[in-house]
């Protein structure tokens, strides 16, 4: 597969835009786990487990996590207690999800009509739409708000049109209006996203190395620095540069981190690594790394986003084929459950501490120690969390 086919199945899952029917998907509810046994109040028998569930090591993780599933819509799961529940408003599969800064708002969008999408504000509590819609033509990437919640940013095109004219555009949430349009990646092929806002009211973008910021109201960008130890990975295979334009930047709760993938040539061919850094450039870190330098194999890790206190970071490993592992707690008859296939988007879910360095997964071995358990729905024994599509991390 190459290395576009790869970023652009993996583009898919960054707005969360799920379709019904995901083939091969695996996940909790894919494991047929029989029936609870009945509980009897027998003197001899050993009293329920009174233990905390633990969903992550040995213990828990702050928020919800919304994934697709192999139905239409979301799913979302309790990461203190490891249940799942379905809200109605995350039901609907041609529906998108992106997180925003603010940790009670997420932004929604649908297509209402060929080359426009609509997109609201959506308070998580209740599900009850913020202000006013905002209208969108053309097709776009990623969709992100502001930390004030007054700007919206995107790169946006052409219906139909080519990658290449895909533009960083700013919109005002207020008016509902263009601001800007235009940067320093303007003219090339923009799959992924490499640009994210500031506390402040500016932004950030990477193209190549360099790191630059602007804000809505500036008609320039300044160089912010220019990323130290950061692969270059340009090349001219098949007459593409192919530097940030892959890259996908989320940053943390605090505004203080970016985490990000990043194209790193290994051998003949090449990975792509999440790596995390400082707003200011500083601080580069690699948190995952090939498991074998010597493997034809291409190592994906993607779609990252940082969990609610900004201690974790979320990813998914973009691999090919079916795995199984044995389950967390056992059930008679099922050895084994799913938990990555082919068809799926996210063929393997993991989180990390955001201090990780170099982590490798190897493919396809399970990695116990960072994954996460659910409760299976019947059973309430813990079975591993499989999504087949995008991941939201709130609060």
């Amino acid at each position: 597969m190459s290395h576009a086919s790869i970023r652009a199945a993996a583009l898919a899952t960054l707005v969360l835009l799920l379709t019904a029917g995901c083939g091969g998907g695996g996940g909790g509810d894919e494991v047929d786990a029989g029936t609870t046994p009945t509980t009897t109040t027998s003197p001899t028998s050993p009293a329920p487990s009174t233990a905390p569930f633990a969903t992550y090591r040995d213990g828990t993780l702050p928020g919800r996590l919304f994934v697709g599933m192999p139905t239409d819509g979301l799913e979302a799961f309790d990461l203190a207690t490891g249940v799942r529940s379905r809200p109605p408003a995350l039901a609907d599969g041609k529906v998108g999800w992106n997180a925003t800064p603010d940790p009670t708002i997420l932004l929604r969008s649908r297509e209402i009509a060929k080359g426009k999408r609509q997109v609201e504000r959506v308070r998580i509590s209740d599900w009850t739409v913020v202000g006013e819609p905002l209208v969108l033509d053309g097709e776009t990437n990623e969709l992100k708000l502001s930390f004030d919640g007054r700007f919206l940013l995107t790169f946006q095109g052409p219906v139909d049109g080519q990658l290449e004219e895909r533009r960083l555009a700013i919109f005002d949430m207020a008016t509902r209006q263009k601001v800007k349009q235009g940067s320093r990646l303007d003219g090339r092929m923009m799959l992924g996203s490499p640009a994210a806002w500031l506390p402040d009211g500016r932004y950030i973008y990477l193209v190549g190395r360099d790191l630059y910021e602007s804000s809505p109201t500036s008609a320039t960008s300044t160089l912010r620095a220019t990323v130290a130890g950061l692969p270059d990975n340009s090349t001219y295979q098949d007459n593409v540069d192919i530097i940030s334009e892959f890259t996908h930047f989320r940053i943390d709760p605090a505004g203080t981190r970016v985490v990000f993938d990043w194209r790193v040539v290994r051998g003949y061919g090449h990975d792509f690594q999440l790596m995390t850094m400082n707003v200011d450039g500083t601080g580069l870190k690699q948190l995952t790394a090939p498991p074998d330098a010597q493997s034809a194999a291409t190592y994906s890790y993607g779609n990252a986003s940082w969990s609610p206190d900004g201690k974790f970071v979320i990813g998914g490993l973009y691999m090919s084929g079916v795995i199984t592992a044995p389950l967390p707690e056992g059930v008679p008859g099922v050895p084994a459950g799913v938990i990555g296939a082919t068809g799926c988007d996210v063929n393997r879910l993991f989180v990390l501490p955001a201090d990780a360095e170099k982590v490798a997964l190897k493919w396809p071995e399970h990695h116990p120690d960072h994954e996460i358990r659910v409760k299976d729905d019947t059973t309430g024994k813990a079975v591993w969390l499989t999504p087949c599509g995008g991941m939201l991390w709130v609060p």
